[in-house]
């Protein structure tokens, strides 16, 4: 039998268990995506397309069909989950400054990435959302405008 963790949740205010035995082969969490992409973008030369970073992210993560095949949300689109995550990953790393839409669907590195740097992606996330939650804070009226992290 596994061993028990109970997890406050933030959000929900409930406990959640899990289960430690589960098998290794589970969908990565967005933020466990930021350091690959980054590493898929450098074994890319430093450019690429979101089909030639998915497919270096999955192939470095050895995740097994079943978990890359799975779609996101069926009645909207056919994305799957794990291009969706990257999406979102790809979102953090660029809001932080480290990696720029430089055309439709290509992904390249700003002046701010060093090669081979490591990232802490919480750290990411929590300074691209303090970002977020001051730029909304300055904006009286709703939705604030795109920003980008000062580096």
């Amino acid at each position: 039998m596994g061993k028990i963790r109970l997890i406050n949740h933030f959000r929900l205010k409930t406990y959640i268990v899990f289960n430690e035995d589960l098998p290794m082969n589970k969908m990565p969490k967005y933020h466990e995506l930021m350091q690959p992409i980054l590493d898929a973008l450098q074994q890319l030369g430093g450019s690429g397309t979101n089909e030639e970073i998915s497919s270096e992210v999955t192939k470095a993560l050895n995740l097994p069909d079943d978990i890359v095949s799975q779609i996101h949300n069926e009645d909207y689109s056919a994305q799957t989950e794990v291009d969706y995550r990257l999406a979102w990953a790809r979102t953090y790393l660029r809001k932080y400054g480290l990696i720029e839409n430089s055309g439709r669907g290509v992904w390249s590195f700003t002046s701010n990435y060093q090669k081979g740097m490591k990232i802490n992606s919480g750290e990411v996330v929590k300074r691209v959302r303090e970002l977020y939650r001051l730029k909304k804070e300055e904006t009286a009226e709703g939705e604030p405008d795109d920003f980008e992290l000062e580096m």
